[in-house]
């Protein structure tokens, strides 16, 4: 029993961990940047933000950024450097958490079929970023926008949620699979059973 709890609890902290690197790194980084703050101030909902939006447009960009008004511009500026690293915790955390439930579940899956859409997710992220960065500095400085900028940037924030959630599914499927799953019949608690038994 004590390492069937064991198995357990290592199953429920790789399905978590992920989660918690993702909402405590994002917030300290919208709170280090000042963007929650202008968000409150503003009343702007996460949902009009781009990097959490499927599809927009040049127009969209617009339309958010120029409600953040100008210290809000900056402070987004500022999230936006920031973010170039976040991809780096949530996709390790997210890698790690994977392979360590594969590990724990013994399925002969191919390892690179679980980073890959973490890859794709964490190289959306950057891309995203870079391109906004830049855009906004052009919005910053009474430019246009360029659309096709920002169609770049719309893509990559697609593939970088379909990456994140692909990712998200395959680390629930795991987690479950190996919750499900009996503990190997070699296994010390197994052997102490059949010792008991004799």
């Amino acid at each position: 029993m004590p390492r069937t709890m064991t198995r357990t609890a290592r199953v429920i902290v790789w399905l978590l961990f992920p989660t918690v690197v993702f909402v405590v790194v994002g917030r300290l980084q919208a709170l280090d940047s000042g963007r929650a703050k202008v968000m409150q101030d503003r009343h702007i909902a996460m949902a009009d933000t781009l990097n959490l939006r499927w599809h927009y447009t040049a127009s969209d960009a617009e339309k958010f950024w120029g409600k953040l008004g100008p210290d809000g511009q900056v402070a987004e500026r500022r999230f936006l450097e920031e973010d170039l690293t976040f991809p780096t915790f949530y996709g390790g955390a997210l890698v790690l958490s994977l392979l360590s439930l594969l590990s724990l579940t013994g399925r002969p899956w191919k390892r690179w079929l679980l980073v890959l859409p973490v890859a794709i997710g964490v190289a959306g992220d950057w891309i995203e970023n870079l391109t906004q960065l830049n855009q906004l500095h052009v919005f910053m400085a009474g430019g246009s926008l360029d659309p096709d900028a920002i169609a770049k940037s719309s893509v990559a924030t697609d593939a970088k949620l379909a990456g994140v959630i692909l990712a998200t599914l395959l680390l629930i499927a795991l987690s479950w699979i190996a919750f499900r799953q009996p503990a190997p019949a070699n296994s010390p608690s197994q052997l102490s059973q059949l010792g008991n038994r004799g």
